[in-house]
């Protein structure tokens, strides 16, 4: 990993990645390097053992910011540091130095040119332009890329409503998922994020899926609905319910793969006692299961 915070001083992430998949050297589960891979790897804390929060937010139906360093939850020495602190720091102010050499205008105009010459835009293509700023320098500063779209009056083929709120729940996903890893590394049990996306493995044995059910309005009431099947099977789920509105959780629910309901559940605002077995108002049930698990370990077989 070094390796890429030094070449990134004097090479582009377009040919970092390149140089990496020249020499087949994979990323995680095996895939390519890309630019954006580079770019935030360069500057994620983790790599220095921090764990920071809450670096975006956005209220329902608006676009998200970049919130202030003062309103960041940072945790240090949360990891093993694998890069040093000095090797970070500089790949990080030469990466906002080359987001800065942008204005908004530049950004908008490399959008008009690249449309006129492929047709379409699709963050997909973009990304795979070396001549163009990637989707994250718009993520940065315009929200997303269908703002930027926006921006310069192209209308997508199909609506994606859905990934502008999806992408509005993001915070709270991320927030949800450290907020799980912390209750758990507390309780003292070794946390890992599998390279699959919202699977935590903890102990190095149990899988546990992490995810967030958004509150539907339906026939003046609100549902939720469970999504539980998975090909990732994992030993656990744990659900956080959003309030109506979806700006914060409501409470949680956990569970295990031997539970009956395994496939879809959808929840009302009140439910039966089946269901509410599984309900818990904060995680510190988290803890609760890990001792009763290391409890059950020590019974004689």
């Amino acid at each position: 990993m070094g390796e890429v915070f030094h070449a990134f001083e004097h090479l582009s992430p377009n040919d970092i990645a390149k140089k990496l998949n020249d020499r087949k050297i994979p990323w995680i589960g095996g895939r390519p390097w890309t630019r954006s891979v580079i770019r935030s790897m360069v500057t994620n804390p983790k790599y220095i053992g921090a764990n920071v929060s809450n670096r975006l937010s956005g209220k329902l139906r608006s676009r998200r910011t970049r919130n202030p360093p003062q309103m960041w939850i940072r945790r240090d020495d949360a990891f093993q540091p694998i890069v040093e602190s000095e090797l970070f720091r500089q790949a990080e102010a030469i990466s906002a130095a080359r987001i800065c050499s942008y204005s908004d205008e530049d950004l908008l105009q490399y959008l008009r040119d690249f449309l006129k010459e492929h047709g379409k835009l699709t963050e997909r293509s973009i990304d795979a332009c070396w001549h163009m700023p990637s989707p994250e320098v718009y993520n940065a500063r315009f929200g997303g890329l269908i703002e930027a779209y926006r921006r310069i009056g192209y209308q997508l083929s199909r609506s994606y409503s859905h990934i502008e709120r999806d992408r509005k729940l993001l915070p709270i996903r991320r927030e949800f998922v450290e907020a799980v890893v912390r209750e758990l590394s507390d309780a003292g049990a070794s946390v890992r994020r599998n390279a699959r996306p919202k699977l935590l493995v903890i102990g190095g044995a149990i899988t546990v899926r992490v995810m967030v059910a958004r509150c539907r309005p339906l026939n003046h009431s609100h549902r939720w609905l469970l999504r539980l099947n998975s090909p990732l099977k994992p030993d656990i789920s744990v659900v956080a319910r959003l309030i109506p509105g979806n700006e914060s959780i409501l409470d949680y629910f956990c569970f295990p793969r031997s539970a009956k309901y395994n496939r879809h559940v959808m929840l009302a605002a009140a439910n039966s006692s089946e269901i509410d077995i599984y309900r818990f108002t904060d995680l510190t049930f988290l803890t609760d299961m890990l001792t009763s698990n290391r409890e059950r370990a020590r019974l004689p077989r």
